[in-house]
């Protein structure tokens, strides 16, 4: 049999110098004397070289082709719990299964409170509540966030009496600010 000729590849092009000095990008919001003033963050100065990795983050995420990896999880434990949970409820206060992931992500947030923060170019603000958004599919397409405030010190019951009420306006265009704001 005949041997395959080994393959030659083309040079791979080197990518252009990226600049010393660092400067947010323009899509990254500055921290507002307001925000500053609120009692509810705390503001974290961010050193050079965070700052340096953050930028360097952003410009991948603008940049570089990305994949995503998905896992499968067993939720009969949670759907289990979800039963016992309802079984001791009236149907107003009956939890769903969203309400469940909500709450998980509020307490992972507590207990992770870097998670819970926004980058600032050369601050990050750590939130002190944990207000997780909700995404609503709107019936003429497209989402809308609506915000379970303090979700991980929300009795599981109110937290879904809660969205069970947002969800709803948010589906009927009838949402209030309070619905909509604070997103952590």
């Amino acid at each position: 049999p005949a041997k395959a000729a080994p393959s030659v590849s083309a040079p791979v092009p080197t990518p252009a110098p990226v600049p010393a000095s660092f400067a947010p990008p323009a899509s990254v919001p500055a921290v507002t004397p307001a925000l500053a003033a609120n009692p509810d963050v705390e503001i974290i100065e961010v050193s050079k070289m965070r700052s340096r990795i953050a930028q360097r983050m952003i410009e991948s995420k603008q940049q570089v082709p990305h994949f995503y990896v998905t896992s499968v999880v067993n939720v009969e434990p949670m759907l289990a719990l979800r039963k016992q949970i309802n079984a001791t409820l009236d149907e107003e206060n009956k939890v769903s299964v969203n309400d469940l992931v909500v709450k998980a992500v509020a307490l992972t947030l507590r207990q992770f409170p870097n998670l819970n923060s926004h980058f600032y170019g050369d601050k990050i603000v750590r939130y002190k509540h944990i207000n997780v958004g909700i995404a609503v599919a709107l019936p003429n397409g497209g989402l809308m966030n609506v915000v379970a405030q303090d979700a991980d010190s929300t009795l599981i019951s109110v937290l879904a009496r809660q969205n069970k009420k947002m969800i709803p306006r948010a589906r009927d265009n009838k949402v209030r600010p309070a619905d909509i704001q604070g997103s952590t």
